[in-house]
């Protein structure tokens, strides 16, 4: 009989036939994931919009060199050759 009882106890449950404190624990372990993700989802979000700006910022200071750099090109063009 005991043979009998352990493979009874053995058997897999049907689904939904679970005991409640194993389905609040395992609710309470995905919420856990879920608010995990989430944190880490928002920090991503805020971390890229610092990007975004600080490649923003960026793309402004290259510009404003390039003008710079532009301004005080001092290319000389067609300067008349010395005559020998």
């Amino acid at each position: 009989m005991n043979k009998l009882r352990k493979k009874t106890d053995a058997a897999p449950r049907p689904f939904g036939a679970c005991d409640r404190g194993a389905s609040s624990d395992r609710y309470v372990e995905l919420r856990l994931k879920m608010d995990k993700k989430n944190c880490t989802t928002e920090k991503f979000s805020i971390e890229n919009v610092t990007l975004k700006t600080s490649v923003s910022n960026l793309y402004s200071r290259i510009n404003r060199l390039k003008q710079f750099s532009r301004a005080n090109n001092g290319e000389n063009q067609r300067v008349p050759e010395r005559k020998k």
